[in-house]
């Protein structure tokens, strides 16, 4: 029964109750009893109270529903989610007003309009699908769309739709929420692409991954890692990480297992592990556990690196170092090496030992200050400014007032330049001791200031004149005698003096022809204009390439006494003497000093000897020379360069024929000197010679050889031995610099085993010359060949064996490339070939012709005859198989290993297009 029935109930009894009183009164009863009708009333007037509360309480009902509906309204227009209503055909038949604002128009042109035009076209189908799947199952559905209104562009939303039946007895409707889920949209794009570009860098990182499991089986290796070990992913994943490590290693792995879970990390631990094709690598491994927040094993990270290259660098550079510091200790220079950037000693050799009186532990900590005397200018701060320009790449070249550990001074010259030792900057100085070369500098002061004293003491007139005849040097004997002040000669000329000017040209002719006149007279005019006859001595100087500067002329009147010609012409020919000998020591000191700086600019031995034989000519005066070189293999002394048209002797002997060399000191033999004649040197060998050998701490390299000295006096014999003693000490020295450069160059670009090129110095040649034969038009042949079954014959005859067998072939293959040929080795057993303007013809021949030869070249080890091997090669060619060397590289890598799969000891040429990496 409903509530409104129930409501009525009370009010019908009471009508009943009053139709059954009146009924009682019939209708001549002009009113009903009292008692009833007040009963009655009182009842009905009751009933007409409850009536008032009931439409009160009813009112307020309604009001209470209208404003539930009004706030229903409002929750339903502006909830967070689009609301709409749909048919079958996906036409909206209701909407919100977040719904109109997701799809950008208002309410009212919304309604009956299809859905779809709002929806992506790439959408459409998806929605057109929802629907259907909606009204098939009957249950909720949820798709995610994109729509494409006018202000919607880019606008992803979620939709959860559910059907439910329509009033009336219409098809079935649809209601749907729609939220936007941008926002969450871009972000999971945008994992995706992370994701991506993790998965990208993760296969593509420099260096190798690994996770093992708690058992050490493989759980994860990235592509480095497949890369290094030649193996696939199906190949490696689930398999225990100890197989892939060298014998010997597998033992130790449990061991390190147990450390690494008990202490959590690991870091630089050396693996040797073993690839596929059998080669091994050292990898360096630092890795860390993963637990779970029970602190449980879950994995491991493990990040490795092949050292291998590495190892072997370091070890190339031990044994550099380790020659590098005997050719440093036995230099006969003091050598320092300081930072370039604070000027500090971090090195010192033997000889700065022996020259300051410290031990080397001592010289590290010295100071520039402690090694410098401390008189200005010599001072640490100068030093350290002469440092600090070297290092930024401007050798400096000084000399500089030295100290020993005994505070002894003494001059020391220095050489500065910046050099790359051990990766670092430093600066290397070069320190010659040069205190005898000081002190003949002294005596050369002295003999100029004693000749100043003598030109001005003197009781004959000396003048000296430029190459115009303007007076430069007017001594008072001269004023005495002509009558002028040297103030008076600045507008006169020395021929203004001659009054025979016949006589004078005729002196003149013989100055320019000799250089000289010794005793000529001729008549002078005096400042009084008396004539008078004069003995003139004139001497003629020059620079170093003979151009003339002027000349010194020593007069005597001869009018006077003959005591005073006599000293006169002695003063004359000992001022000429000194003049000539400091001519000549400032021409030989400039020589040397020259010859010194070119030498220190030489690449190569080849260089300097030219170099060497050219300076030698101009500073000893002979008519031939040669210098020799020791050959360390055959212990000959070979002569390298000669000069001159006089034979020099043999050109190739044992170090024992030579006195010098035996003596280790400089030897002048023939003429005056027969009691030590060299062996090499011709008995009748006209003149004299001299021998002077080239040591370096007391180790030969060379000799050189002057012959024809035959204008050698017993007086001249001492200077002489001197200067080639300078001089062969300024050839050692660079010699030694030299040879230490060509060593180190050659052990950066050739492999030690083979003596062939590396593959450092392969990329860089083959990079060089691809760009010549582009720029040529020419082309370029590449042999790749790999020994077959080299690890069976390593692990039947020991790696000693296989080193001697790559020895064997790396000797075949330098013995049969041309000259512009480049053989290298590239890696374990394989070596490449590059053969430059030569056609693939030809390149395939030659291919052929070591392929055919080598398995006939005899292996021998420890007296016994081994197997022979045989190769596979792979040849390609530019531009033909590859634009750059490192695709023309890999299509010869491409063929050497269709070779091997095809049967190896064959030569197979690369197919037209490149092939991809394997």
């Amino acid at each position: 029964m409903s509530p409104k029935k129930l409501e009525n109930q009370p009010v019908a009894a009471l009508r009943t109750r009053a139709k059954k009183i009146l009924g009682k009164l019939g209708p001549h009863m002009a009113k009903p009893p009292p008692t009833e009708v007040r009963k009655l009333v009182h009842e009905l007037q009751m009933r007409q109270i409850e009536l008032d509360l009931q439409n009160q309480e009813l009112r307020r009902a309604q009001a209470e529903t209208e404003a539930a509906r009004s706030k229903y309204a409002d929750l339903y227009d502006f909830a967070p989610s689009g609301s709409f209503t749909f048919d079958p055909q996906g036409v909206i038949l209701e909407v919100n007003l977040t719904g109109a604002r997701l799809l950008g128009a208002e309410r009212g042109s919304l309604l009956h309009t299809p859905f779809s035009d709002y929806v992506a076209p790439g959408n459409r189908a998806d929605f057109t699908a929802h629907l259907r799947q909606i009204f098939a199952t009957q249950a909720r559905q949820f798709c995610t769309l994109q729509l494409a209104g006018r202000e919607a562009a880019d606008l992803h939303v979620v939709m959860e739709s559910i059907a439910f039946a329509a009033p009336g007895s219409g098809p079935p409707h649809c209601r749907s929420t729609v939220s936007d889920c941008t926002t969450r949209q871009l972000a999971q794009e945008a994992w995706r692409r992370s994701e991506e570009k993790f998965h990208l860098l993760f296969d593509q990182a420099p260096l190798g991954y690994q996770s093992l499991d708690e058992e050490g089986r493989i759980l994860e290796v990235n592509q480095t890692w497949l890369d290094l070990m030649g193996y696939s992913r199906e190949e490696v994943q689930g398999r225990w990480f100890k197989a892939f490590l060298k014998p010997g290693y597998q033992d130790l792995f449990a061991e390190h297992c147990a450390r690494f879970k008990a202490g959590g990390e690991a870091n630089g631990v050396e693996w040797q592990m073993v690839r596929k094709d059998g080669s091994t690598i050292v990898a360096s491994f630092n890795g860390r556990v993963i637990r779970d927040e029970h602190g449980r094993f879950l994995r491991t990270h493990c990040l490795f690196e092949d050292i291998s290259a590495r190892k072997v660098a370091e070890e190339t550079l031990k044994a550099s170092e380790a020659s590098y510091r005997a050719i440093f200790d036995s230099a006969n220079d003091a050598i320092f090496i300081h930072d370039g950037a604070t000027g500090a000693i971090v090195d010192a050799n033997g000889k700065m030992a022996e020259m300051y009186g410290y031990t080397a532990a001592e010289a590290s900590n010295l100071s520039v200050a402690e090694i410098s005397s401390g008189q200005p200018p010599y001072i640490q701060e100068n030093a350290l400014t002469r440092i600090r320009q070297a290092a930024a790449g401007e050798p400096q070249l000084f000399e500089w007032l030295a100290k020993d550990k005994n505070g002894r001074g003494f001059w020391v010259e220095v050489s500065l330049k910046r050099a790359v030792i051990g990766g670092q900057d430093r600066v290397l100085a070069i320190v010659r001791d040069i205190t005898a070369r000081k002190q003949a500098e002294e005596e050369l002061k002295t003999s100029v200031a004693s000749l100043e004293n003598i030109i001005a003491s003197s009781v004959d007139p000396i003048t000296i004149v430029d190459a115009h005849g303007h007076f430069t040097r007017w001594n008072q004997a001269a004023e005495q005698v002509y009558g002028f002040k040297a103030q008076d000669l600045a507008s006169r000329t020395a021929f203004e003096f001659y009054a025979d000017q016949g006589a004078l040209e005729t002196m003149l002719s013989q100055l320019r022809r000799d250089g000289f006149v010794r005793g000529y007279e001729i008549d002078m005019q005096k400042k009084d204009g008396t004539i008078a006859p004069f003995s003139l001595s004139i001497g003629l100087f020059g620079d170093e390439g003979g151009k003339s500067l002027g000349s010194v002329c020593v007069a005597r009147d001869l009018s006077e006494s003959s005591k005073s010609m006599a000293e006169l012409s002695l003063i004359n020919a000992r001022l000429q003497g000194l003049v000539e000998e400091a001519e000549k020591r400032n021409r030989e000191l400039t020589l040397i000093n020259c010859m010194a700086e070119k030498l220190q600019s030489c690449l190569s031995l080849d260089e300097a000897y030219p170099l060497i034989a050219q300076h030698v000519q101009a500073l000893l005066p002979a008519r031939s020379g040669a210098l020799f070189i020791q050959n360390p293999t055959n212990n000959l002394l070979e002569a390298v360069s000669t000069w001159g048209d006089a034979p020099v002797g043999e050109l190739a002997f044992p170090s024992t024929d030579c006195w010098a060399l035996r003596r280790g000191r400089e030897n002048l033999g023939g003429g005056l000197y027969r009691e030590m004649r060299c062996r090499h040197v011709p008995p009748l060998q006209p003149g004299n010679y001299l021998c002077q050998p080239l040591l370096v701490h007391r180790e030969t390299l060379g000799l050189l050889h002057i012959q024809d000295l035959s204008d050698i006096t017993q007086e001249r014999a001492e200077p002489l031995k001197t200067l080639a003693v300078t001089i062969g000490d300024h050839i050692s020295l660079a010699l030694a610099n030299i040879r230490l450069r060509e060593t180190l160059r050659h052990q950066v670009v050739h492999d030690v085993l083979t003596g062939l090129y590396n593959r450092r110095y392969l990329e860089e040649t083959l990079e060089r010359e691809i760009y010549r034969g582009r720029r040529k038009g020419a082309p370029l042949g590449l042999i790749m060949l790999d020994l077959d079954y080299f690890k069976h014959f390593n692990d039947t005859y020991g790696h000693e064996a296989g080193d001697n067998l790559l020895r064997t072939l790396g000797k075949f293959l330098a013995e049969r490339v041309r000259r512009e040929d480049v053989a290298c080795r590239y890696g374990g057993e394989e070596f490449v070939l590059i053969l430059a303007e030569a056609s693939q013809e030809i390149v395939r021949q030659r291919a052929e012709d070591i392929r055919r030869e080598f398995p006939n070249l005899p292996v021998v080890h420890r007296g016994q005859m081994l197997e022979s091997v045989t190769v596979s090669l792979g040849v390609a060619m530019f531009p033909d198989h590859g634009a750059t060397g490192r695709d023309v590289l890999r299509a010869a890598d491409d063929a050497m290993y269709r070779a091997k799969s095809q049967g190896r000891n064959r030569v197979v040429v690369a197919e037209s297009s490149v092939a991809g990496p394997r």
